[in-house]
């Protein structure tokens, strides 16, 4: 059996001397496919309640933004929203009434007054944002970037 491998060295080089040339632009990209990856788990986790957040209306799913900050040789990505519920739905905390004696709500028909109210920890952004770590799936679009960078 004979094995035959024909490289082409000069080729080669030129790509990867692209690639380094390319490195901010082909970052920012990557960080870009990332975070809109992200966006995406975070939205159907939101929207199947994986993480026992139960979104009735819609409006936490439909305010998750994404922004990119690219500052010299540093690049970082965002999911977030601008609710102001959003943070205690994720991190958990107590409510307490800010002008009254007690919160008023309503529970399936019945009238509540409560002093405070407990919303637990969701975590349904640091849980998302584990689970794709680990998976692989956010390398992957580093991956995936660069790959195609490659392949040109």
């Amino acid at each position: 059996m004979e094995l035959d491998i024909k490289f082409d060295a000069e080729k080669t080089i030129l790509k990867f001397n692209n690639l380094v040339d390319k490195s901010p632009e082909l970052l920012v990209k990557a960080i870009q496919r990332a975070i809109l990856y992200l966006r995406g788990r975070v939205d159907k986790n939101l929207a199947t309640g994986k993480w026992g957040i139960k979104t009735k209306g819609g409006a936490l799913r439909a305010s998750l933004a994404t922004f990119i900050y690219a500052s010299g040789q540093s690049v970082q990505g965002i999911v977030g929203t601008n609710l102001v519920y959003s943070r205690i739905q994720e991190v958990g905390g107590d409510i307490y009434p800010k002008q009254a004696r007690c919160l008023v709500f309503q529970i399936g028909g019945r009238t509540i007054f409560a002093r405070k109210v407990t919303i637990p920890a969701h975590w349904y952004m640091r849980n998302t944002l584990d689970e794709e770590s680990q998976s692989g799936a956010l390398a992957k679009q580093f991956n995936d970037v660069y790959g195609e960078e490659l392949k040109k």
